[in-house]
């Protein structure tokens, strides 16, 4: 007797026009935006595409300076907001002392999931060899809401989004809004 698809029943039960918030953290691309240049950022232009072409939607770009207060507001908006489901934000995740994401992430006690952040260090070290081991890319849920801390690199935000996030998400939002 073959075993039950419970994956394959999850991805097939989470609805299409799923709403993502991009948050760019980023000083430099901050810098630009108060003074009014064009920004120099190159991963909102490669994940608006992926999300179309899935059907979903890039509801909400931000983007913050490398400061804890600030990330903090956006994460707090996202986790309220009832238009959002899913959060990824771009930049903070190195090792620099500027880098501080995924630090402040962690310190609002968010449910931490480590897999993701060991998945995209080994898929990334099939691509950029050892220095995928300097990124701290990490996968949270804060109110039962998805969000996945990827580093500023655009190669990278490809391949987590790509390969990771969206074959998966539907995966995800189906056990996170699960009702025992």
């Amino acid at each position: 007797m073959p075993l039950p698809d419970t994956i394959g029943e999850h991805k097939k039960s989470t609805p299409a026009n799923l709403k993502f918030s991009v948050v760019i953290i980023s000083t430099t691309r901050y810098n630009e935006l108060v003074k009014e240049k064009p920004s120099t950022d190159k991963t909102l232009e490669i994940i608006e595409p992926l999300l179309k072409e899935k059907g979903y939607d890039l509801a909400n770009k931000e983007i913050v300076a490398d400061d804890e207060g600030l990330i903090k507001a956006c994460v707090k908006a996202f986790a309220s907001s009832k238009d959002l489901d899913v959060m990824v934000t771009c930049g903070g995740t190195g090792i620099s002392p500027k880098d501080m994401t995924v630090d402040v992430l962690a310190a609002m006690k968010a449910k931490v999931l480590p897999g993701f952040g060991e998945l995209f260090r080994f898929l990334s070290y099939q691509d950029v060899g050892t220095s995928a081991m300097l990124s701290r890319a990490e996968a949270f849920v804060i109110n039962q809401k998805p969000i996945f801390c990827l580093p500023g690199s655009p190669k990278a935000v490809k391949l987590a989004v790509e390969k990771i996030i969206l074959p998966e998400i539907a995966h995800f939002l189906a056990m996170l809004r699960k009702v025992e």
